[in-house]
This record gives C-alpha cells, sequence and structure tokens, in this order.
C-alpha cells in the first residue's frame, strides 16, 4: 500500500482567516476541499499553493468529510492567489 494518498495541485481552496491566530500571523490556515471523502488517518500529501509551486506538505486525516483545514508557515514560502482570485 502506498505510505500517502497524492492529490491534485488545482484543489480548491481558500484563507480560513477565521481560523487563524492573531498572536502568529505567520502561520496560515488553508480550507481545502478534498476530492473525495478520505477515511481518518489516511496521510495526504498536497502539492503546496505557495508561490513558488515547489513545496508539498503531508498531514493526516483526523475526521471524516471532504472539508479539511491545514496550517502552513509563510516563512517558508507565500501563498499563490486562491482559485478564481483575480
Amino acid at each position: 500500500p502506498a505510505e500517502f494518498v497524492l492529490l491534485p495541485r488545482d484543489l480548491p481552496w481558500e484563507r480560513a482567516y477565521d481560523r487563524e491566530d492573531a498572536n502568529a500571523p505567520q502561520i496560515a490556515k488553508l480550507r481545502l476541499a478534498l476530492p473525495a471523502d478520505y477515511p481518518a488517518g489516511t496521510v495526504l500529501k498536497l502539492p503546496m499553493p505557495c508561490a513558488c509551486s515547489e513545496h508539498t506538505s503531508r498531514f493526516t486525516k483526523i475526521k471524516a468529510g471532504t472539508s479539511v483545514i491545514i496550517k502552513w508557515d509563510l516563512g517558508i514560502c507565500g501563498l499563490a492567489a486562491p482559485p478564481g482570485a483575480d
């Protein structure tokens, strides 16, 4: 079995400003819409929507559903514009 599920680079996402901590402005939280309801415990690997498009993030899905929130350190790389943002 694979160690992780590789998610598509064009996954829909948005900044989850409502979940961010004002005391940690360098940590962005992203709300992702997953292509499937992977079981809790599944390790997912996301090509990050960052400025350079070279970083990835691995995380373990905690609960059921097709929406997850992940953290991203903006000190590593800035974020690209979300899909649909002009």
